[in-house]
């Protein structure tokens, strides 16, 4: 058992305390003493601890990497974050707070109101124990996002679920992770039916042990899925090797030479590569420059210009109802247009959606979206103005007409600070 609690402590990503008595872990129900020694140098008249359970918010994902969860923290969901005075005993400063029953991991770090201790981007983190000393169900689970901030590999990962699962065997989401992480960490075809064995055993084994449960069905259409969504990795690696070799061999033949499939296909990469050439060229250096200029049709019948927006700040977003990224910044727009639309703030929403208009302005109605929408279609000239490759793509414009800031700036609640910014300032 000591060795188990010791590997447990190994895997946390950060945390203040020992592995000992009872009274040095968050346990459910139970004050939980946070302890600093500030080594950092933050100011001590107004120390802080700031504190979040299980997680800080939904704007960045596992799959945007640690500087994408990491917006997290800096912007977390509201009500989801508290605070608590710190105060000197002896040589370190400490925080009491109280661990509801309800919750599977305890995340924070501490602030003197102008800096703050992230713990290196990583916060301080613990499972939550329960009376036994044990973790509780899903603080491993929960655990993951705070494992690839601090650079954890994929193994790490799915050691840190397999102990989730040999302490909650029917955590069937547990399963589900683990084998997606599993299938993402595979890069050949022997790999990934290695990993889809394992899965197959382990379905197997459920199956006999609780029978045929929906839970059990589903975890196997669970990974199932992500089974053929990983077959892509070494097609794709085939493919480039192959697509090397072409583009090597039809660079080396004279143009006119070139012929029959062989030649179409080589003339449609080489356009495919000056789109992405020139897709990046132009958000690299579109901060500060002036936004390409349009004239439009909303799906309501108004024409008009983006230059007649001058003047005010505008909001360009590429979207389609398609793309759930996309459909989940809507909360955010809405927040967003509702405060500071007065103050001259426009939202201009070009949709890559291939239905009719009509269809659009259902949707649009109904999610009460209410600023100006334009349909372009998935290869619509606006998209090709701007060299739309991923969505949602934001643009947000001065009132001069200049980008000011673009995409992963302008998300969840990073659009609000940047208008809270301008607009205040």
């Amino acid at each position: 058992m000591k060795k188990q609690v010791y590997i447990i402590c190994l895997l946390v990503s950060a945390v203040l305390f020992s592995c000992g008595s009872k009274g040095d872990k968050p346990v459910q129900g139970e004050i939980f003493t946070i302890k600093y020694d500030n080594n950092r140098g933050l100011k001590t008249e107004n120390l802080k601890v700031v504190y979040t359970f299980d997680y800080w918010g939904t704007k960045g994902n596992n799959y945007q990497g640690a500087k994408g969860l990491f917006q997290n923290i800096l912007f977390p969901d509201s009500g989801r974050a508290f605070t608590a005075d710190m105060m000197q005993k002896e040589d370190v400063w400490v925080a009491e707070i109280l661990i509801p029953t309800d919750v599977a991991l305890l995340s924070y770090y501490f602030s003197d109101g102008d800096s703050n201790d992230y713990n290196e981007k990583k916060t301080f983190t613990s499972y939550v124990y329960d009376l036994e000393g044990r973790p509780v169900e899903n603080s491993r689970f929960r655990n993951l996002d705070f494992l690839i901030m601090a650079g954890k590999s994929l193994p790490d990962l799915r050691s840190e679920l397999r102990s989730e699962i040999a302490d909650y065997p029917e955590n069937w989401r547990a399963y589900t992770v683990y084998f997606r992480k599993g299938f993402e960490g595979a890069e050949t075809f022997p790999e990934i039916d290695a990993i889809l064995d394992e899965a197959n055993r382990t379905h197997a084994g459920l199956i006999e042990q609780y029978g045929e449960r929906d839970e059990v069905k589903h975890m196997k259409a669970e990974y199932l899925a992500n089974y053929m969504s990983s077959l892509y990795v070494p097609f794709q690696s085939r493919q480039n090797d192959a697509k090397e070799e072409f583009m090597k061999i039809m660079k080396s033949i004279p143009a006119e030479m070139h012929h029959g499939v062989a030649k179409r296909r080589y003339a449609s990469y080489l356009e495919f590569e000056k789109r992405r050439e020139n897709s990046t060229k132009f958000l690299d250096n579109a901060v500060g420059s002036v936004a390409p200029d349009f004239s439009f049709k909303t799906i309501g019948g108004v024409e008009g210009k983006l230059s007649d927006y001058l003047g005010k700040y505008v909001l360009l977003d590429f979207w389609g109802t398609w793309c759930k990224p996309c459909v989940a910044e809507i909360p955010n727009l809405k927040k967003a247009f509702s405060t500071y639309h007065e103050q001259g703030f426009e939202i201009i929403s070009i949709s890559s959606d291939s239905f009719e208009a009509d269809k659009l302005k259902d949707y649009v109605d109904e999610k009460e979206m209410a600023w100006e929408h334009i349909l372009d279609g998935a290869m619509g000239p606006l998209q090709k103005l701007y060299m739309i490759r991923s969505y949602p793509s934001l643009f947000l414009i001065d009132p001069e007409g200049k980008i000011s800031s673009i995409n992963n700036d302008l998300r969840g609640d990073l659009l609000l600070a940047k208008l809270e910014e301008v607009f205040s300032g």
